[in-house]
């Protein structure tokens, strides 16, 4: 028997252990309640500048205007108006507080919310980059715990930011836990799960109904600070889940660490009222797999030793820069949108739970991958009627002012 045929030998008598252990019992109940719950303030974090950059309505203030509310013109948004020589400021409409009218972001400085965004996107890749090589050397429980330190931290430092720049070095940190979080928590969930419960875990809308509380918050608040302080303040009960969350099992085994893992074993046996197990068979075949032993650290490097890795990555990748122009284009891009912001917010995370709830049960009755390319073929097929019926309502002004140019 060579190392691999070793290493699923041991896998298969770990998923044979938490069969035995209740399958989904209380323990994986509550670790997949901690888990999806405590995405609130990642989601919270990731989908703050949908609000925090926002730009209120503004007018310009000439240097001799002194502004008031008794004297308050219309908010037209125009740079520099006929009637002002100079703009020495800008006043705001007071229907809500942003990062734009906290730091006069509009005009020749309307770029820095939208950069303020790239900052953050670019620590969320540097977070996940890295993040895996840390659930992997210094184990994914501190990993998970770590990233939720990083998000209340810094959540509250944020509330404190005394310039854009200063806030730009906060949310780029914050997208660094962003991806730590989103990375690792999948693990926290599903290395004690059964493989036929793995898709309804994961596929659980805890993000979409989420990131629609934070739509609510948002309206209520109307405030870039608090809604930080909020972020922070519902993360923090979630760090006194450090009892019940247990390092992955699995893990401990791959790197050797028996003792650890029995420990690991009896608390789940003890919480979903099982005898406590015998785990000397799969420590014993464990054993036997001496690759696990040396000091071999698997990298990002290792997807593309091989051919059938290397389509796999690159497959992969395409599909996931896929869905993040798709979502987040959507979602940063709010404002672009007519109606209401805060209801456009909440209808636009709330319309994809029902495709959540129809892929816990597709996956396992068709597989992932078929599902995989009926969703993306599904989306595929709406972007192109969209963006026909976008080109055919805009037909006629696209004519109509050619003819005039023609006429001219």
């Amino acid at each position: 028997m060579d190392a691999g045929d070793d290493k699923m030998s041991y896998n298969i008598l770990i998923d044979d252990m938490i069969q035995d252990l209740g399958g989904c019992g209380r323990f994986q109940w509550a670790t997949s309640i901690i888990g999806q719950s405590s995405k609130i303030i990642s989601a919270w974090s990731m989908l703050a500048m949908t609000f925090n950059g926002q730009q209120p309505n503004f007018m310009c203030r000439s240097a001799n205007q002194e502004y008031s509310m008794t004297s308050e013109k219309s908010f037209d948004n125009m740079c520099s108006p006929d009637n002002i020589t100079e703009c020495a400021g800008y006043v705001f409409n007071g229907d809500m507080n942003t990062v734009v009218s906290e730091w006069n972001l509009v005009c020749n400085t309307k770029w820095i919310a939208a950069f303020i965004t790239t900052i953050q996107m670019f620590g969320m890749l540097i977070g996940c980059f890295i993040s895996g090589h840390f659930a992997d050397i210094l184990c994914r429980k501190p990993t998970f715990f770590l990233s939720l330190l990083i998000l209340i931290a810094f959540n509250v430092i944020a509330y404190f930011s005394v310039n854009w720049q200063m806030y730009s070095a906060i949310r780029f940190i914050l997208g660094i836990g962003m991806g730590f979080f989103l990375t690792v928590h999948y693990n926290i969930m599903t290395e004690f799960a059964l493989t036929r419960w793995r898709p309804r875990i994961v596929a659980v809308p805890a993000w979409a109904f989420e990131a629609g509380l934070f739509a609510l918050a948002a309206w209520a608040l109307k405030d870039w600070k608090n809604l930080h302080l909020a972020t922070a303040a519902i993360g923090v009960p979630f760090l006194l889940t450090y009892c019940i969350v247990q390092e992955s099992a699995r893990w401990l085994v791959t790197k050797g660490r028996y003792e650890d893992a029995e420990k690991v074993f009896y608390t789940i046996a003890k919480i979903n009222g099982k005898p406590k197990p015998d785990t000397s068979k799969i420590m014993k075949e464990a054993s036997k797999t001496d690759c696990f032993k040396t000091s071999v650290h698997y990298t990002a490097l290792h997807l593309f030793r091989t051919r059938e890795l290397i389509k796999t990555t690159i497959g992969l990748l395409f599909i996931w820069m896929s869905v993040s122009y798709s979502y987040y284009g959507l979602t940063f891009g709010i404002n672009s949108l007519s109606g209401d912001l805060f209801l456009n917010m909440f209808m636009m995370n709330m319309i994809e739970t029902p495709a959540c709830f129809l892929v816990m049960y597709f996956v396992n009755r068709f597989g992932r991958k078929y599902c995989c390319m009926f969703f993306f073929m599904f989306t595929g097929a709406c972007g192109i009627v969209v963006g026909i019926i976008q080109y055919v309502e805009q037909l006629p002004t696209v004519c109509t002012i050619h003819q005039e140019e023609l006429e001219e």
